[in-house]
């Protein structure tokens, strides 16, 4: 499957290209600055919408995790982070909808691990031979709770 993966050259979607190629899929990165990685990377702004119309050409898949995401900066500059995160995403699933029209393909939607599991109390990273909590959850093992008794 390819991938477009925004925010790709951020920590965890340096990180989350590494978990997809290593599972065999092709990946393209998206990201403002131009580092060198595991992967095509197309660099671009996600306030520009020919950017991202071009970035989604041919994707199968997008993990969105481009944002700015400095809690203490976001007070000081609320209107910059409310553009780049809000609107950002509002221009991907703008490009991703030409892109499904284009294509002919439909656009599909899939609920995140974070969402579905935003009730519980605590995430612990995958390893060490544990299994994800869900198809939808690549990347962190969910404990149960378990009831008294």
């Amino acid at each position: 499957m390819r991938v477009l993966v925004t925010g790709a050259t951020g920590f965890v979607g340096r990180a989350v290209v590494g978990q997809l190629t290593m599972a065999g899929h092709s990946v393209i990165g998206f990201a403002r600055t131009s580092k060198p990685g595991q992967c095509e990377l197309r660099t671009g702004d996600i306030l520009d919408q020919a950017a991202l119309d071009h970035a989604v050409e041919g994707a199968d898949a997008v993990c969105h995790l481009a944002a700015l995401t400095l809690v203490r900066q976001s007070f000081a500059e609320p209107v910059r982070y409310f553009r780049v995160n809000v609107t950002g995403t509002l221009n991907l699933l703008d490009a991703m909808n030409a892109e499904a029209r284009r294509s002919g393909r439909t656009l599909r939607r899939k609920r995140s691990p974070s969402r579905k599991h935003r009730n519980r109390r605590r995430a612990i990273p995958c390893g060490g031979g544990r299994r994800p909590a869900s198809r939808g959850s690549w990347f962190w093992h969910v404990p149960q709770r378990h009831s008294p008794g």
